[in-house]
């Protein structure tokens, strides 16, 4: 469960989304096991199962995808008004797809078939959007943190969207675009950036901040207390209390903010020599 749990923190939302609905799928098709061939005494048909679960969550799955993977995702989740108008598209579609594919079915009957669909999409969709903001969120480090920041990530955790990585450094600090406003993040506050697709997640000592740059941009523009430890990852040196060895051998830089970073071989003897010590 530990390590379930640590894969689930270092995932990116896209693949903690993906994970969720592939054990939806794996429950439909489990449950598709039982009553055909257990219950019912028919022969599980598997192609025919996993048509039938695109034809009922085909356009649901699109949806959440087109959420988290995009910028638009942030400011659904931020204003009732998109919020509303995303359900309304979602429902509506999902609807109007289902009825399309099996026309033959649902032609003869379809006010009633309308109104048994939408009531169900309604629910999926509501429950799909909540997956979606979990996914979003940065799950509370289970990590001990250390006594120079006990802050709790979690619920004082902010989601943030930035400008490209341009318009990025002044006097030690990044300009990011906060609630409207422009913010100045000090690098000393920083402690890593992970890589999300387009975008970076920048993590300080309470919130993390989507920004519009790849790794390879960021690393190019940080200053020397930055570091790149992984294809996705760079840590402030300052902010790294000591190197470790995880389970599989790999080494694993621990954070003050009580955060874990994996390091790749290529990185880790660079950071050693940049830490001055070795604690592997």
């Amino acid at each position: 469960m530990i390590k379930a749990y640590q894969t689930w923190q270092s995932a990116s939302p896209k693949t903690r989304l993906l994970a969720c609905w592939g054990v939806f799928l794996l429950l439909f098709n489990l449950y598709c096991l039982l009553w055909r061939h257990v219950i019912g005494g028919a022969r599980f048909d598997f192609i025919d199962s996993q048509t039938f679960w695109l034809k009922e969550w085909g356009v649901l799955l699109v949806f959440s995808l087109l959420l988290i993977s995009t910028a638009l995702g942030q400011r659904v989740l931020r204003s009732p008004i998109l919020l509303l108008a995303v359900v309304i598209c979602a429902v509506g579609l999902s609807t109007a797809a289902r009825i399309f594919v099996d026309f033959q079915f649902y032609a003869l009957t379809l006010a009633s078939s309308v109104t048994v669909l939408l009531p169900k999409y309604i629910i999926a969709c509501a429950l799909g959007i909540t997956v979606v903001h979990v996914c979003m969120r940065q799950s509370r480090s289970q990590s001990d943190v250390s006594p120079r920041h006990p802050l709790s990530l979690g619920d004082s955790k902010e989601a943030n969207l930035h400008k490209p990585a341009d318009a990025l450094e002044e006097q030690g600090s990044l300009h990011i675009e906060h609630r409207g406003m422009v913010k100045k993040l000090p690098y000393e506050v920083i402690q890593y950036i992970k890589a999300a697709g387009n975008y970076v997640e920048i993590y300080d000592q309470q919130a993390v901040y989507l920004y519009r740059a790849t790794i390879k941009e960021m690393s190019s523009k940080l200053p020397a207390m930055f570091m790149q430890v992984h294809r996705s990852h760079i840590v402030n040196l300052c902010s790294v209390s000591k190197l470790t060895r995880a389970d599989n051998g790999k080494a694993v830089a621990q954070l003050a903010n009580g955060h874990s970073v994996g390091v790749s071989k290529t990185f880790r003897s660079q950071l050693q020599q940049s830490l001055g010590r070795v604690d592997l």
